[in-house]
């Protein structure tokens, strides 16, 4: 019983994988063409995967010392098929978006095929505008909380014109540090009109600090 359970999760989780994949596929060239920007390919990998890329990457970092990347080599195979169980929607780390392997994706899933709940649009082009964020001079060293309400401004105003008819609902607030930077961009975005946004992500200091 427990074995067709997993066997039933999993099949499930695949499906949702490629449920986000067909969001990106969506949203990803209608963003590009508002912005301007080749976001390049951007995958959707099960989460257990993100720690395992995480450190391949540091592995092959070089402004990261030879003897510490040496001592990382061992845990990537003991990292590799580690799981993150988390309540977070999505996670993003270079190229990649990853979503958790826990019931609260299987959840949504459900949902989204019931039409109870219209969640993963807003997550895929939350995630889509932090690569936006990269893409018009940000760094990933930035302020976490200021890369957050950008990336809540895209999902709720920038790019809230791309969805279908009555995808975009709040359900859950976000932070309220992410929020209230949010809130601040937009009164940006009023003093010196939607152009502001291509500069923040480089100049940022100027403007939020």
């Amino acid at each position: 019983m427990i074995y067709s359970k997993r066997i039933e999760h999993d099949r499930i989780f695949l499906e949702y994988l490629d449920f986000v994949r067909g969001k990106v596929a969506y949203y990803q060239p209608l963003i590009e063409e508002r912005t301007g920007l080749d976001l390049g390919k951007i995958g959707v990998k099960e989460s257990h995967k993100l720690l395992e890329d995480k450190l391949k990457y540091w592995l092959n970092d070089e402004e990261i010392p030879l003897w510490l990347r040496l001592m990382l080599l061992p845990f990537t195979m003991v990292l590799s098929n580690q799981k993150i169980k988390s309540t977070i929607l999505a996670i993003k780390f270079k190229e990649n978006i990853y979503i958790p392997e826990d019931n609260y994706s299987i959840n949504i899933l459900k949902d989204e095929l019931s039409g109870k709940k219209q969640e993963t649009d807003q997550i895929v082009v939350h995630e889509l505008t932090h690569e936006v964020w990269f893409g018009l001079g940000g760094n990933k060293s930035d302020k976490e909380m200021i890369q957050e309400g950008y990336a809540l401004y895209g999902e709720m105003n920038w790019f809230e014109d791309f969805y279908p008819s009555g995808k975009h609902s709040l359900k859950n607030l976000p932070p309220i540090e992410d929020l209230r930077y949010k809130q601040e961009i937009e009164q940006l975005v009023k003093l010196h009109g939607e152009q502001i946004l291509f500069d923040i992500p480089r100049d940022w200091k100027e403007y939020l600090e």
